[in-house]
């Protein structure tokens, strides 16, 4: 396995099996993790954009198409 964080057990379990060929129940990667010190999180939901930001952005956007890259260098 790689060093990416993985969103659940099973996941992480199928890619043992698929890249190690390692056979480990999702149940034994969640006990293993928890004894380790590792506590389940939930992922915080992001708001969806308001109409007022897309329509914001989307000015923005139309603002900006025809700048050249030096014109952004001088923003950053």
């Amino acid at each position: 396995m790689t060093n990416k964080q993985t969103d659940s057990a099973v996941k992480t379990a199928n890619g043992l099996k698929n890249n190690m060929d390692l056979s480990v129940s999702p149940q034994t990667i969640r006990r293993t993790l928890k004894s380790s010190g590792f506590k389940s999180v939930v992922k915080k939901k992001r708001p969806l954009l308001s109409t007022k930001n897309k329509r914001a952005r989307y000015d923005f956007a139309i603002a900006h198409q025809h700048w050249a890259v030096e014109d952004w260098k001088q923003v950053i």
